[in-house]
């Protein structure tokens, strides 16, 4: 597991800095201020589950959430509108395949989970629809964000749901660099946002041997579009924090192809690979970044003179 760096503590300092540790301390704080990416605010980690993982492992292996009911949109069809599996409740009230739906509701044993406001769904291709534990072994259909008119002509997709939640689970099949993944409040702040080039550099962080463990489509015995990355994704909002908003946009002629999302309203504990990414420099940050910056220059000055 990899840990997830933490901010360090603000220390008070102490008067008798010498000018050299005032220059490196300014130094620091000025290149963390131009390199921490923008890309994650409160939900500040995500983990990986291992290669080849298709659906929703929360509870399981022991990982202490087993208390904990988690829902799932599998956006497939079934006899049963709702299977429920251990701690995991699956929906099966499937969108129409093919064409655009607006308004679809994720609905459980009766109980509305959340609403998709435009959504398109596809049966399994190279691309996307994972094997889970209500498809009986097949290949399911998932949904795609793609400006393609016959492809729905979707740029966002947006999932509302019915409360705030503080863990979001899916499939990431296909990734390329146009995707992109928001949280939202229920005062519409946005509070965690993720690009495909946060999941590929993840990835890229793991062993050589397990990176390519992420590549092609697992839900076939030979791998397809194996220049892509194919991941099941947890996302954990931290410090009391909520959401109830999640935005899929994808900005270019791509898609944003995923399946099997998964909410729950709390956690015990986090699951997966734990990947640490940046979080962005807060407006005290900078502005300690500055005053150290302009303090270094009058010191600089003074001992010039």
């Amino acid at each position: 597991m990899i840990n997830k760096l933490q901010p360090t503590p603000n220390k008070l300092f102490s008067k008798a800095l010498t000018f050299s540790q005032v220059a490196m301390l300014a130094v620091l704080i000025g290149s963390t201020a131009q390199t921490q990416s923008a890309h994650a605010a409160i939900i500040g980690t995500f983990e990986i589950e291992n290669p080849g993982v298709q659906f929703n492992q929360f509870g399981q292996n022991n990982d202490g959430n087993g208390n904990i009911t988690v829902y799932n949109q599998t956006f497939n069809a079934g006899a049963a509108l709702t299977t429920t599996v251990g701690n995991q409740v699956y929906s099966r009230n499937a969108p129409n395949v093919a064409s655009r739906t607006s308004n679809y509701q994720w609905v459980a044993d009766g109980t509305t989970i959340g609403s998709y406001n435009n959504i398109f769904a596809r049966t399994a291709d190279n691309f996307g629809g994972s094997i889970d534990p209500t498809s009986g072994g097949a290949r399911s259909n998932y949904v795609t964000v793609n400006p393609n008119t016959s492809l729905g002509g979707l740029t966002t997709s947006t999932l509302t749901l019915t409360q705030n939640q503080r863990y979001f689970g899916l499939w990431w099949s296909a990734g390329d660099t146009n995707n992109k993944l928001e949280f939202l409040d229920a005062n519409n702040n946005v509070v965690g946002t993720f690009l495909s080039s946060d999941i590929t550099a993840a990835i890229l962080r793991l062993p050589t041997s397990t990176q390519a463990s992420y590549r092609g489509n697992p839900t076939q015995t030979s791998k397809t579009n194996t220049g892509e990355y194919y991941a099941y994704l947890n996302f954990f909002a931290t410090d009391n924090t909520t959401f109830n908003k999640v935005v899929f946009t994808n900005i270019r002629s791509t898609g944003f192809e995923t399946d099997n999302h998964a909410v729950a309203t709390s956690y015990n504990n986090i699951r997966g690979q734990n990947v640490a990414v940046p979080e962005p420099l807060t407006i005290l940050g900078a502005a300690t970044a500055a005053a150290f910056g302009a303090s270094f220059k009058r010191r600089l000055a003074k001992a010039k003179k």
